[in-house]
Parts: C-alpha cells; structure tokens; sequence
C-alpha cells in the first residue's frame, strides 16, 4: 500500500518479527500484542519475516 508523501489519510501498520532485516518503528510488542495490532484497521503483517504466521 503507498500513500502520498504528506498523506493525510490513515496510516499504515506493518507487525515485524524481532529478527526482520526490515527497518521498522522503535515499538516492540509481545506475540499477543503483534497479534491484536493485526486485527484492525490498515495493519499488515511484513511479508519478509514470516509474521504472516501471526495471521492465523
């Protein structure tokens, strides 16, 4: 999903594994949080890492 630099609109979340080569935010959940957070609105789980399992 991209969204226009300056984008007012909802934001996008993306759930990393701890290991993820891919940068990401300062934020670190537990499973259960990472598995709540997938849960709403505009989340995503990154497709690099493997927390697509999260989505079960």
């Amino acid at each position: 999903m991209r969204r226009a630099y300056g984008s007012t609109g909802p934001q996008r979340t993306v759930i990393h594994h701890q290991d993820c080569w891919v940068e990401r935010g300062p934020a670190e959940l537990t499973t259960e949080q990472a598995v709540e957070a997938l849960r709403r609105p505009g989340a995503e789980p990154c497709g690099e890492c493997g927390a697509t399992r999260l989505r079960a």
